[in-house]
């Protein structure tokens, strides 16, 4: 909190799009975040029921009170208050989010370029190594080779079910990008890929529904027109669904998905914040398996790039390994996992 949380709002107030009571409130914000505590938020109701149990347990407690999950969500969700009571509504990290596309077009370029080279191992992999590239955290190792802990890939791909296909994403930029490359090939196999993206901007660079428009906007202006018609015929046909909900922004866990509408047949989630969920963000033993017993999925993978102290169902002699040779293992995105949990 003490670096993390000053940078993000010394960033957003960069935007010129923001006006002066808004960058004044935020930069307060800023300046008093050791003595802040909770307080109630203004939101509608159909968020207000995924929070009240956060008010209910932290209201009034300080920021270093409150379980980091909860607080990472409730900051963000003040950040969207405080812009949307002075102005109308911005996305605070449009401006990241827009130099990231921009630094990255000739990978769209090559990668659309290959892509009938690619087969569906290669497409899980590539949305994989895109979930390095999250602007919120260091990025030292961005497109460093990865080491998968647990590669459980064949499990998915021979598993692979025509309907009831749901991913739920992580960052815009790259990694959104790659998902959509991933999802081009899953759909040459499968009639009903949903993918879920945020309701409201998150984690700096957490995908948003206007994310994914505006990343086809920009493969559209940069000479990809093709790869987004095709995108586009996959949505008018019904084949993909792009849905965000308000549950994906609140401070909840993944014990239960009830709007995640019918069939269930296979949950594909990324990256580490996602997986966090399943656990309810707690620390324990990485040679610990939990089965996910709520979840109504037939069958549910993790892609990931370890960024947390939360991971499942490794040996213990790899743990002591990993332990010895690389002591930040569980953070320095260098190792990756595509895991079934269920």
């Amino acid at each position: 909190m003490e670096t993390r949380f000053p940078k993000i709002l010394n960033d957003i107030v960069r935007n010129p799009k923001l006006l002066e009571q808004s960058k004044v409130e935020l930069i307060s914000l800023r300046d008093r975040l050791d003595d802040l505590r909770i307080e109630l938020l203004d939101l509608p109701k159909n968020e207000s029921i995924y929070w009240s149990s956060f008010f209910e347990n932290h209201t009034g407690k300080t920021y270093r009170e409150v379980p980091f999950f909860f607080l990472e969500m409730y900051f963000y969700r003040l950040i969207i208050q405080i812009i949307s009571k002075n102005q109308d509504f911005i996305d605070p990290f449009e401006i990241i989010k827009r130099e990231d596309l921009e630094k990255n077009s000739s990978f769209f370029n090559k990668i659309v370029s290959e892509y009938s080279n690619l087969n569906l191992s290669q497409c899980l992999h590539l949305s994989l190594e895109g979930n390095q590239a999250d602007l919120s955290q260091v990025k030292e190792n961005k497109g460093t080779e990865l080491v998968y802990l647990i590669n459980d890939e064949a499990k998915l791909i021979n598993n692979l079910t025509q309907n009831g296909v749901h991913i739920i994403g992580d960052n815009s930029g790259v990694e959104l990008f790659t998902d959509l490359i991933l999802i081009r090939k899953l759909a040459e196999t499968c009639n009903d890929v949903t993918l879920h993206l945020k309701h409201l901007p998150l984690l700096v660079s957490d995908a948003t529904t206007d994310d994914f428009e505006i990343l086809l906007d920009f493969l559209d202006f940069t000479g990809q027109s093709d790869f987004v018609s095709v995108i586009r015929s996959l949505l008018d046909s019904k084949k993909l669904k792009v849905l965000s909900h308000p549950f994906w922004n609140a401070p909840t866990f993944y014990d239960q998905l009830p709007f995640i509408q019918s069939p269930a047949n296979l949950l594909i989630t990324k990256g580490d914040a996602n997986y966090r969920r399943f656990f309810h963000d707690k620390e324990f033993s990485p040679h610990l398996t939990f089965e996910l017993s709520s979840i109504d999925f037939k069958q549910v993978f993790a892609l990931r790039t370890l960024k947390s102290d939360i991971q499942t169902s490794l040996s213990k002699n790899l743990i002591e390994d990993l332990n010895e040779k690389d002591p930040s293992w569980m953070h320095n995105s260098k190792y990756a996992v595509i895991q079934k949990l269920k």
